[in-house]
């Protein structure tokens, strides 16, 4: 398991953007260092806060390279009334540029050999 915190900040003309919040990751197995016959696969669930407007829940699945996922956004501000209290889904397909057979093993210097 790991926790893995993010923070976003972006601004287009007169708008800010701010989001914050953490993914709890938990790892299904690791991917092996040397041979590279098992990839890494995990599950995150996340909860992120856009500055004074949403909370946003969220699950992604990590496949060997390959992320897929589905958050919900619920408004939190004044903008309930906009809305009619109703928030988004929204849902994410994407893959790591660069991904490789234990490329997270590099981040890991203490384990060695093969699995």
């Amino acid at each position: 398991m790991a926790l893995v915190p993010s923070f976003m900040a972006t601004r287009q003309g007169k708008t800010n953007n701010i989001i914050f919040g953490n993914d709890f990751k938990f790892y299904f197995n690791e991917a092996t260092r040397v041979t590279g016959k098992r990839k890494l696969y995990s599950m995150s669930l996340g909860v992120h806060h856009r500055l004074l407007k949403d909370v946003i829940g969220s699950i992604m699945f990590d496949l060997a390279g390959w992320s897929f996922g589905a958050a919900y956004d619920v408004s939190v501000g004044s903008i309930n009334k906009l809305n009619g209290y109703q928030g988004a889904w929204e849902v994410m397909l994407g893959y790591r540029a660069g991904f490789r057979k234990g490329s997270n093993a590099k981040y890991m210097p203490h384990r060695k050999g093969k699995l």
